[in-house]
């Protein structure tokens, strides 16, 4: 998780007070009609409680009727240096008892082995080359999706913002780790994948994060985007995880493609799926513009 909105100050907005999609109802996308989607008043069950999140609500999401992109209204306000608020507000002190119990799934049951298996099936030209296949994941959290890559014979580079995740990282001694943001790998370091897994959701402004990540693709090599998906997430109600506080957007399949589109990338792979965890998910794998 690279970036979050501001937690609303007090100077920002008063509790009776509604939120609004400023500067317009445009969409962040597609700049079509976006209108009311969902609003709450109250954190929806199971939501991560942040510093100040309370001072948030009410807020919305707009919704797009002609990409389905759904914009937060928190989107534009100051944002929010949070990485130690964030691990510690979704971890606690178990960051590592958390590791344990997910990388142990079964495959059945594993969000992360599903994930490895659908991109290893959509990148054949790079793990039958039989040369070093390196990957940067941007915003590992956990860790598990880049531990279970290793097993697979990648070379992971781990970026991640959070110290506390950082030391939990190092502590698993699989993969390099560096603690930051994209920025702070050079342009020299080249990747044959790099892998943003339910990052882009978090940030204010994607495309200038996916435009910046085309200088570290290697010339042949993929870019693999993971979101939330809205369309599916909306059927089954507003209180659906995908909707809560720490996503500034939620794609849908052809929002997220527009998006990679205008960043300069060419999509190769796009699905929608529902995980194993039962979340409502659109993955793809893109490759640079030629």
């Amino acid at each position: 998780m690279l970036e979050f909105v501001k937690l609303c100050s007090q100077s920002d907005m008063s509790l009776q007070d509604p939120v609004v999609n400023e500067p317009s109802h445009k969409c962040y996308v597609c700049r079509g009609y976006s209108s009311d989607g969902f609003w709450y008043v109250a954190p929806p069950k199971g939501e991560t409680t942040f510093p100040n999140s309370a001072l948030c609500y009410p807020r919305s999401f707009m919704h797009c009727r002609q990409c389905n992109h759904w914009t937060s209204s928190l989107l534009g306000r100051e944002t929010l240096n949070y990485e130690s608020e964030y691990s510690v507000s979704t971890y606690g002190s178990s960051i590592h008892d958390r590791f344990t119990r997910i990388v142990n799934l079964s495959n059945s049951e594993s969000d992360n082995q599903h994930r490895v298996q659908w991109i290893e099936a959509r990148v054949q030209r790079l793990t039958e080359s039989g040369a070093s296949k390196t990957v940067l994941d941007i915003g590992s959290g956990l860790g598990v999706f880049p531990y279970l890559m290793t097993q697979h014979g990648w070379k992971v580079l781990a970026v991640e913002p959070s110290r506390d995740l950082c030391s939990h990282l190092r502590d698993l001694e699989c993969f390099e780790v560096r603690e930051g943001s994209l920025e702070s790998v050079n342009s020299g370091e080249v990747f044959d994948l790099i892998t943003l897994n339910k990052v882009i959701e978090h940030v204010a402004d994607p495309i200038p994060m996916l435009i910046d990540a085309r200088r570290l693709l290697a010339p042949c090599g993929d870019l693999y985007v993971e979101v939330p998906d809205g369309v599916g997430a909306a059927e089954s109600g507003q209180d659906r995880e995908e909707f809560f506080i720490e996503h500034l957007h939620v794609f849908s399949a052809k929002s997220l493609e527009n998006t990679l589109v205008m960043s300069g990338y060419v999509v190769a792979h796009c699905d929608t799926v529902i995980e194993p965890s039962g979340k409502f998910t659109v993955r793809l794998i893109a490759r640079r513009e030629s």
